[in-house]
């Protein structure tokens, strides 16, 4: 072998070496980094949180799919099967998911951070306790004064302190990761911060324009932004309003001069059609869970456009 050859041999060799090297070395990265972990979500503006603060470190799955009812929706064996292995359950809390305490005690999981992300919040309903309720019906009466009304997530300020306890608690099931976690928060917060002020430009003329919905899921935002609730059509217990309950909703909704009534596709729309005819308005959509992959900003930018566009 000439010195020519000889030289060109040993580069060869330097770079298979070299490769070598730096392929075992991102295989060693690759190795040392743990794969994303299993977060339980009740709900899908749950799920947007998490993935919002999350990132590629959190895999998400929603319990109670959109469409459905949220307040009587049972979770199916499999679901149930998730929590013996999931790191943490994202719920709201006050009573919402009835069915949580059981699912959390039968899953014998010790790795399982809970968040309930919802409790202590002002206009919660304190009164309800998830041992003591489990299994009950809310009444939608009660629901429509925030002090009875779970669903707070749809109030922008509040939604920032839910996620707050979200990253909390990726904190505590992935330590090594708890400063990516509230890094991320500090987006998701300045973007409800900013919804927050859209909420407050848009619908600061039509304060004191009241709201007839068929549920009163929406009570914190209309609380929040000035918009009194003068009729929940539905009658309480997840029950179909009565005759003097419609009729009672038809009076002030005219009284009022109400352009639209305002229903979720979460429930019936007949008694909102029926509702919207006998008073001359229109239906229009308010959504509170939202699309299973729907950013939470999306969803709220979705609602106040409906908003708006029925109270002008």
């Amino acid at each position: 072998m000439n010195l020519v050859s000889h030289r060109h041999h040993q580069l060869h060799r330097m770079i298979a070496l070299l490769a070598t090297l730096l392929g075992l070395g991102a295989f060693s990265a690759l190795a040392a980094e743990p794969p994303p972990i299993p977060v339980l979500a009740s709900i899908p503006p749950l799920a947007a949180m998490a993935r919002a603060v999350g990132g590629d470190r959190v895999t998400v799955e929603v319990l109670i799919p959109p469409g459905q009812n949220d307040h009587t929706y049972s979770l199916t064996p499999a679901q149930a099967r998730r929590f013996s292995s999931a790191r943490m359950l994202a719920a709201v809390g006050l009573g919402y998911e009835f069915w949580a305490p059981r699912m959390v005690a039968n899953a014998n999981n010790p790795r399982l951070v809970v968040v309930y992300a919802g409790e202590g919040l002002p206009g919660g309903p304190q009164s309800w306790h998830h041992e003591e309720h489990e299994g009950e019906a809310h009444d939608e009466a009660e629901e429509g004064d925030i002090r009875h009304n779970p669903h707070v997530w749809v109030d922008p300020v509040w939604a920032g302190i839910m996620a707050e306890r979200i990253a909390d608690g990726l904190a505590k099931a992935d330590p090594p990761h708890a400063q990516e976690y509230h890094q991320r928060l500090r987006v998701f917060q300045q973007e409800t911060a900013q919804l927050h002020q859209e909420y407050k430009q848009a619908l600061a003329p039509l304060k004191g324009r009241p709201l007839v919905v068929y549920h009163a899921s929406f009570a914190h935002l209309a609380h929040r932004y000035g918009m009194p609730l003068i009729a929940v059509v539905e009658g309480g217990h997840e029950q179909e309003p009565t005759p003097a309950q419609m009729a009672r909703a038809i009076q002030a909704g005219r009284a009022a001069g109400v352009k639209a009534v305002f229903s979720e596709p979460q429930f019936p729309p007949q008694a909102v059609r029926l509702l919207a005819k006998e008073m001359g308005a229109e239906v229009l959509t308010l959504d509170v869970l939202g699309g299973a992959e729907e950013t939470y900003p999306a969803l709220m930018r979705r609602n106040l456009a409906a908003i708006t566009k029925g109270l002008r």
